[in-house]
């Protein structure tokens, strides 16, 4: 049933439906037309190193571990491009370059991501212009990698100056030790070494050698280490993102303080001087709340959004691969240490001479291996950052290539349409919900606390006089007949008035109609013109008002004198007449009750015609006599309250209230026309 009563509101409101939507396809319509033609650039760029490293376990022994999952790897170089720098730099490379004159407008277009079950990272630029979004994106690409190198080539520049800053003492080191070792031959006539011994010495170098490579790694971890803390350090975490400022409550305080202080001042103005004592202590609190308020901020911050800065990311990485890094040399140079101790207790067990010549050995090919291995870790070094190495672990797979975007008329234009009948849809049922007219019989007995004598809907003609009525409207009238014949007990010798508390809701036609329809049944009707304000009776059935009902109350016509056939058989009139000076008095001289006797006299019902009951007191006095009543109610009126007091007024009257005829209803919203409609007009009253 809820469904049934949706669906005719939403049938009600198919012209607003249908302009909403036309609307919306429009403006969607519009906006693609007028919009210029978008063109996106595209670049695929590879790193090497995330797709063929595995990710470093260390601290095996212990069960632990430590890796870097590619796969956030790439999300971290992803935020590490859309970063501010990278987005900075780029932007003024192409201010530089004079590619576009707003590089900001054109760089929050750039979208990057790590693409799914890759080692890959798309880059996507959209611009007006077809050169601008090529060189954009080929910009940021190489931006962003000029910007990685720096960062991993920090930790190459400080390992070549450490290694740089302990050569020459390696060099020393090694000349001293040659020189002791000669001078202790040229003394002692050159010991000869035993085999076993020869042996022990050459292990014990390569032991050496490997402990000075592992003492290397772990002085250059540690120098990374400290320059991460130091760049960590100056760097923040988090990166605002977005702010939200308010309005200052001092400073709103201090406003409506000033602004009371004003209104007081403008007061007190009106009957003092200026120069009165109160008057300028007054000025002078105004001044002090002046200068307070150019002292406090209008707006403060509010609310702050930040996201972690992808720079400190990739710093913190680097700063956990050097903690791995070091842990890894410190656990090999204890392994070496253990290693070797064999070897040195075998060489405090040989005589003196011996073993002062096996130790002076060992210290110069020490030495000479460190010597040696700092003169190639320099070159490594050097050829790193000539060759900018870490800038080639990352591979342009597709450069930038531009494509036209597509507009999607077809289906912005077809969500444009779908979108609208859903909101317009929604909003005739909430204008439906919100709508508190009466529209339909329910309404008015829900409002009026009466029952519905009739409903009369919506017609082109809305007469029943004359020829090329509607069957519906005659309908209706003939239920309103049927049901005054059935309530006839209750009428007070056949008398009813028709009352309506409002102007203008079709009380004179509905009582015209009402006249007509009683005649149609075969009854003997008169139709009084009661409405001595703003009589309309005569002009509807186009009769004579020269005499009338006022004619009648003044004494100078009996009723029988005042009545005028009509062309509808059985149908009798007796107009208002000239309208008198003071409509009330009339009706409430002893010449209407008297009027009333003998009219009664004349038809089998004699139906009242009156003016607004909230405008003139005529229909509450025409209620008092009569003593029975229908009252009318236009359609899609809002209850105002004036409706239910007019009907107290008249219960106070004692008179009987019939019941609602409710006029102008549309057929949509009531079942019975509905049906009418779909059962007689559609289908020849099959």
């Amino acid at each position: 049933m809820e469904l049934w009563r949706y669906y005719r509101i939403l049938k009600r409101s198919r012209w607003l439906i249908l302009i909403g939507v036309l609307t919306c396809v429009g403006v969607v319509g519009g906006m693609i037309y007028f919009s210029p033609q978008n063109y996106e650039a595209t670049s695929t760029i590879l790193e090497k190193s995330a797709v063929n490293s595995d990710p470093v376990n260390v601290y095996s022994q212990y069960g632990g571990s430590y890796g870097i999952d590619p796969r956030f790897r790439l999300s971290t170089l992803s935020a590490l491009m859309q970063s501010q720098v990278v987005l900075q730099r780029t932007a003024m490379t192409l201010y530089t370059m004079n590619i576009t004159t707003d590089p900001a407008t054109i760089l929050r277009t750039v979208s990057v991501s790590p693409i799914q079950d890759t080692g890959l990272i798309g880059i996507k630029v959209v611009s007006d212009s077809a050169e601008v979004a090529k060189a954009t994106v080929d910009t940021l690409v190489a931006e962003f990698l000029r910007f990685y190198s720096e960062l991993n080539g920090r930790n190459v520049a400080d390992t070549k100056a450490l290694i740089q800053k302990e050569l020459p003492q390696a060099k020393q080191h090694l000349s001293t030790v040659r020189e002791e070792l000669r001078k202790f031959k040229e003394q002692d006539n050159a010991v000869m070494v035993p085999r076993q011994l020869e042996i022990n010495l050459t292990m014990l170098s390569q032991y050496q050698q490997q402990y000075s490579q592992e003492e290397m790694a772990a002085r250059q971890s540690q120098a990374r280490i400290n320059e991460c803390n130091a760049q960590l350090s100056r760097l923040p975490e988090f990166r605002v993102v977005g702010t939200t400022v308010a309005t200052n409550p001092i400073w709103q305080s201090l406003q409506q303080e000033l602004l009371a202080r004003e209104v007081d001042l403008d007061t007190m103005l009106r009957d003092r001087t200026p120069e009165h004592p109160e008057v300028k202590t007054l000025q002078r609190r105004v001044d002090e709340t002046k200068q307070k308020l150019r002292g406090v901020a209008e707006q403060v911050l509010a609310n702050t959004s930040k996201s972690p800065d992808p720079v400190h990311d990739t710093l913190r990485q680097q700063y956990a691969q050097s903690l791995v890094d070091q842990a890894s040399a410190n656990v090999g140079k204890l392994a070496i240490l253990k290693s070797m101790s064999p070897i040195q207790t075998e060489l405090r067990k040989l005589p003196k001479k011996e073993m002062e010549l096996a130790q002076l050995t060992v210290e110069e090919d020490a030495a000479k291996n460190t010597y040696e291995l700092l003169r190639q870790k320099l070159d490594e070094a050097t050829v790193k950052e000539n060759e900018a190495q870490t800038v080639s672990d990352f591979v342009v797979a597709d450069a930038g290539s531009v494509d036209i975007v597509r507009n999607k008329t077809a289906l912005k234009l077809g969500m444009a349409a779908v979108l609208g009948l859903i909101a317009c849809s929604v909003l005739a049922l909430l204008l439906d919900y919100m709508d508190n007219t009466v529209k339909s019989p329910v309404d008015a007995e829900k409002a009026l606390g009466l029952p519905v004598l009739s409903s009369v809907p919506i017609m082109k003609r809305h007469i029943l006089f004359g020829s090329g009525s509607s069957a519906v409207l005659d309908s209706s009238y003939q239920m309103l007949s049927l049901n005054l014949d059935s309530n006839s007990s209750g009428l007070n010798k056949g008398n009813f008035l028709v009352a309506s508390s409002s102007p203008s809701v079709g009380r004179s036609t509905t009582a015209a109609n009402t006249a007509v329809a009683l005649a149609r049944d075969g009854y003997k009707v008169v139709l009084v013109d009661a409405d001595m304000r703003f009589p309309a009776q005569h002009s509807i059935f186009q009769m004579d008002n020269s005499k009338g009902l006022s004619n009648v109350l003044t004494g100078q016509l009996s009723a029988q004198a005042a009545l005028q056939e009509t062309t509808e058989k059985g149908l009798s009139l007796i107009p208002s007449g000239p309208i008198p000076t003071n409509p009330v008095r009339l009706l409430r001289s002893p010449e209407m009750a008297g009027f009333l006797s003998e009219v009664s006299s004349l038809a089998d019902f004699v139906v009242f015609d009156s003016p607004a009951g909230t405008v003139f007191a005529d229909g509450i006095i025409l209620a008092g006599l009569i003593k029975t009543v229908i009252i009318v109610q236009a359609a899609g009126s809002i209850p105002r309250g004036a409706e239910t007091d007019f009907i107290e007024r008249i219960r106070r009257s004692d008179a009987n209230i019939l019941g609602v005829v409710l006029n102008g209803v549309d057929p949509e919203v009531c079942d019975v026309y509905h049906h009418f409609k779909d059962s007689y007009e559609f289908r020849g009253g099959k």
